[in-house]
């Protein structure tokens, strides 16, 4: 199981990013409290397979030497604001690509860089969720793109 795997990149807390034991990790991943899942639950779901990565590992910086993109996965209050469009994101030009139909049953849930997002189906099937990359679907489950892109990186750009 890849969240295995990637635990060892969690940190106590985003403040310690800077710290000389943490930074040649190759991802910062920090935790999310299991009351601060519960609030935004309240607002928007969560797709199954991102709130089981946000309990146990939490929202995370990818390849966070890497300056040329964010590789994000988001938090869980930045992902309730993009998907529901709220504060920043209200009037965030790059969301009207994302109001198409096609993006209907997913929500964005990783910052590539800057205003390109992935997705994720809204519904498991089983317990999966699959990931896109627009509207190419790149993975059947987010645990499948975390073995692939912890690994690759960006793949699914490459044909």
């Amino acid at each position: 199981m890849i969240y295995m795997q990637l635990k060892k990149y969690v940190l106590p807390n985003e403040n310690d990013r800077e710290k000389e034991i943490y930074k040649n990790f190759k991802h910062h991943f920090f935790p999310i409290s299991n009351s601060e899942i519960e609030l935004v639950k309240k607002e928007i779901e969560i797709p199954f397979e991102l709130e089981f990565f946000y309990r146990h590992i939490g929202y995370a910086f990818f390849f966070q030497n890497n300056k040329d993109n964010s590789d994000r996965l988001l938090d869980v209050i930045s992902f309730k604001q993009i998907n529901l469009r709220q504060d920043y994101y209200r009037c965030d030009p790059d969301m009207e690509l994302y109001n198409s139909s096609i993006f209907r049953n997913k929500y964005i849930f990783f910052e590539l860089c800057e205003g390109t997002y992935l997705h994720i189906d809204k519904k498991a099937i089983g317990s999966q969720n699959a990931i896109y990359f627009f509207e190419r679907k790149i993975a059947n489950s987010l645990e499948d793109f975390l073995l692939r892109f912890n690994t690759e990186g960006h793949y699914f750009e490459r044909g």
